[in-house]
This record gives C-alpha cells, sequence and structure tokens, in this order.
C-alpha cells in the first residue's frame, strides 16, 4: 500500500514539473551530433526558441554557444528590442541567428572575435542637378621639373607675378656668371637691378641645357564647387586579405596627382576663383615583404581672378644621371675604346617640380548658346548684304 501511494506522488510531481515547465520554458538547447540544417562540423549545439521572446535575451542565449564553438561575441547595435517574430525549432545555434536576422530585416557582420547586428542603412542617392546658367572654370596646369642648384645658383624666384602671370625673378648680382643666352630671353628690367623673365621663354631655355624636363600641361574644365581631378602616372595594386580571410585587390594611384575644386565668389561686382588644391608626387617601389610608396604632397588654398596664374613649388626628388666622357675617335675602338679611353660618372641631382595653376572663367551654356545664335544672325546678315552688293555691281537678277 504504502508503496503504490509512493509511486502515485512521485507520478503527480513528473507531472507537475512537466507541466510548469512546458508553461515557463521557451528555450531549450540541446547538444547532439545531429548535421543540422547547414554543415558546421564544429558546431554541433541546436537550439529551440518560441516565438516572441525577447531579443536580447535570445541574443545572450545565442552569444554563449558562439563563445563555445567560435570564441565571438554578438553586438547588437540595431534599433530592434521587442520580441522574435518567429518560431525557431531544433535549429544550430548559427542557423537560427542567421534567420532572426532575415525576418527582422537586420545586417550581420562577422568581423575578427565578434557578429556585429545592426540596422540597415538606406543610402538616398543625391541627384546631381545641373542647369543650363551653371559657371565653369578652365584649369590649366603646368608641371615642369628643374634643376635646384641652377635654380639656387641663378637666384631663381617664381613667387613674381606680372600681370597676372608668373614669372622668374633672377638676381644677377648674385648669380655670377650668367650664360649670354640668358640674357635675350625677353627680359623685363626691374628697378632694384633683378630682371624679369617669361616662364615660357625660361623653360624652353632650361630645357635646351638640360637644366629641367616640361612633364606636362593637362587642363581641365569643370562645374563650378565641383572637383576636378588630373593624374600623369599609373594605378597599381596590392593583394591584401579582408576580415573574412579572402583575397582582395586593393588599388592606390601614383605619379603626379592633381586635386583641384575651384568656387567662384562674386562681391560687389567681381569675380573671383577660390581654388582649393592639393599635389601629390608619388611612386610605388616593390618591396620584399609589402610594396613602399614614397608620396611628396602640398596643398594650398588662393584667390584668382579670371586668367591669373599662381605657383606652387617644394616639391623635391633626387635623380642619380650616369655621364659618359670618351675621347674622339679612341673611344670608338673596340673593346679598348671603352676601358681606356671613356669614363663614367654618376652625380646626383636634386630637382624641385614647378606647378603653375591658372584658372579662367568660362560663359555658362545659356550664353553660349545665345552667343553662337548671334554669330549665325551675324553671318547671315554679312551674306545678305554680300549678295545685295554683288547684285547691286552686277546687276544679277534674284533668282
Amino acid at each position: 500500500m504504502r508503496r503504490t501511494l509512493f509511486l502515485i506522488l512521485i507520478t503527480a510531481l513528473m507531472n507537475c514539473g512537466l507541466n510548469a515547465n512546458m508553461l515557463t520554458q521557451n528555450i531549450v538547447v540541446e547538444r547532439s551530433g545531429h548535421e543540422g540544417f547547414m554543415n558546421y562540423p564544429h558546431n554541433n549545439q541546436r537550439v529551440t526558441i518560441q516565438r516572441n521572446t525577447d531579443f536580447q535575451t535570445t541574443l545572450k542565449i545565442l552569444e554563449g554557444l558562439s563563445l563555445q564553438n567560435e570564441r565571438r561575441n554578438i553586438i547588437n547595435i540595431s534599433s530592434f528590442n521587442g520580441g522574435i517574430p518567429v518560431q525557431i525549432n531544433d535549429l544550430f545555434w548559427k542557423d537560427a541567428l542567421e534567420l532572426l536576422i532575415v525576418q527582422l530585416g537586420l545586417v550581420l557582420e562577422e568581423r575578427p572575435g565578434v557578429y556585429l547586428i545592426s540596422d540597415v542603412v538606406i543610402e538616398e542617392e543625391e541627384e546631381d542637378e545641373f542647369d543650363v546658367d551653371d559657371r565653369m572654370i578652365r584649369i590649366t596646369a603646368t608641371f615642369f621639373y628643374a634643376d635646384r642648384n641652377f635654380m639656387n645658383g641663378m637666384g631663381i624666384d617664381w613667387r613674381t607675378l606680372v600681370d597676372g602671370e608668373v614669372a622668374a625673378e633672377i638676381d644677377f648680382h648674385s648669380a655670377g656668371d650668367v650664360p649670354g643666352v640668358l640674357q635675350v630671353t625677353g627680359a623685363r628690367q626691374l628697378t632694384n637691378g633683378s630682371t624679369i623673365f617669361n616662364l615660357e621663354a625660361l623653360f624652353r631655355f632650361m630645357e635646351t641645357h638640360q637644366k629641367g624636363e616640361m612633364l606636362a600641361r593637362p587642363q581641365i574644365i569643370v562645374l563650378n564647387s565641383r572637383p576636378g581631378n588630373i593624374q600623369i602616372g599609373q594605378d597599381f595594386s596590392v593583394r591584401m586579405a579582408d576580415d573574412a580571410g579572402n583575397t582582395i585587390n586593393e588599388f592606390f594611384s601614383t605619379g603626379i596627382i592633381l586635386d583641384v575644386t575651384p568656387t567662384i565668389i562674386t562681391a560687389d561686382g567681381i569675380e573671383v576663383v577660390h581654388i582649393q588644391a592639393s599635389v601629390e608626387k608619388s611612386d610605388a617601389v616593390p618591396g620584399a615583404v609589402t610594396t613602399i610608396i614614397n608620396k611628396n604632397s602640398t596643398q594650398t588654398d588662393v584667390l584668382l581672378f579670371c586668367g591669373e596664374e599662381t605657383v606652387i613649388g617644394g616639391l623635391f626628388d633626387i635623380e642619380y644621371v650616369t655621364f659618359v666622357t670618351t675621347v674622339p675617335i679612341l673611344g670608338r675602338i673596340p673593346l679598348l675604346g671603352r676601358w681606356l679611353f671613356s669614363s663614367r660618372s654618376t652625380r646626383e641631382v636634386q630637382r624641385e617640380m614647378i606647378v603653375i595653376l591658372k584658372a579662367e572663367i568660362l560663359a555658362p551654356a545659356r550664353d553660349r548658346l545665345h552667343e553662337r545664335e548671334r554669330l549665325r544672325e551675324r553671318f547671315e546678315r554679312m551674306r545678305q548684304d554680300f549678295d545685295d552688293t554683288k547684285y547691286e555691281v552686277f546687276g544679277a537678277e534674284r533668282l
């Protein structure tokens, strides 16, 4: 009798415990060798989570499993804090996490040591608004390499402006012996004893005597307050690994790079151009482990009126030049001439890159169209006047 009462009591307690568990327990974590919804060789934990379970509580459970299996925390920076909208039945913890992310419309990022949950960022595409009355600016750039030792010896100052154009001022008192050719290249004498030279003439002289090199003279037209870019060089790629361990190619730009943003400013009926410019000279040097980028750069903000120029300097580099000297006739003897009657020497040449920028304000498209129509009308009137004159002179009849 006692044994029967004991079994009845045990059965009743078990039923009560089972009912309490069914009422209060909504998260079940099981360990199993089941292969699951997806194949995770090292993840053998699955979960059952009831609908409307608190999202933060669910993430705490999943974070514990994530730390056990992948040693990653789960960080939630999204704005969702309610209950989960879906029933999860016997899913591996990572499948359950991904299911929740899809159902809630969130973003899951796998980063080193962490799963990051965030809201979906909707980027609003800004439509470029253009108008036929938009002003444009023509930017003309001159890139010139000059021998620094030659410039220092001549006392050249690039900062001189003559009628809005950059000119070179040379102090002959400190220059010593000056080549005679330089004295006849369109110079203008100043009261302080210095001489102003037109840059075109000076650049031609320096190139002729191997004291400089004209690199390029690019020209771009940009809309008012819009950025413009000039690159004289090449892009190269470096293989890198992203956060997921995938190999990607990241590209870098090298060479001579000019970024410029001109803005037209009007005050008291006077128009000037505010120029934000940055100049970079860089080159890539492959190394044993990685690629090294040697870079020189400078930035400037200037105000120029239409047609005015400004100069940017101070970008230096070193070039090694090899000179070969031979004895006439004897130096041409095979084998012996090269070793006995010729010599080689290497000289270090310090160069400075001179950048000259010129800004010109252009008429908007509407004004150019009207000007084109006026020219067409003028041409038609001129042709009509010519025909009338021809008829009057020759007495021709109109057809």
